[in-house]
């Protein structure tokens, strides 16, 4: 099915904040809707809400962004997680 929001292919690094705990982390992809992030570290089961901090290619300020995390998945020693943002960006 072919998706409402194209998704872009990118490296840019994140600053994810869970409760009051800080992991550094990589966007993979991302979308106006969501992004995922490769983090060398899990994230409990529990968090739910998380924020992002990170500046989008070509702009100089960075974004805060608040999204939920949708699923999370495990490669080798590096953790994948799915972030559906709160509201949509614009790119």
């Amino acid at each position: 099915s072919r998706r409402l929001h194209p998704r872009f292919y990118v490296n840019i690094d994140t600053m994810l904040e869970c409760g009051n705990v800080f992991y550094k982390g990589t966007i993979v992809n991302i979308s106006k809707k969501g992004c995922c992030v490769i983090t060398d570290k899990p994230i409990p089961k529990s968090t739910n809400q998380v924020s992002l901090k990170f500046i989008f290619p070509g702009e100089l300020d960075t974004r805060n962004v608040r999204g939920k995390i949708k699923w999370t998945d495990q490669k080798e020693n590096s953790f994948l997680i799915g972030i559906e943002f709160e509201k949509l960006q614009n790119f």
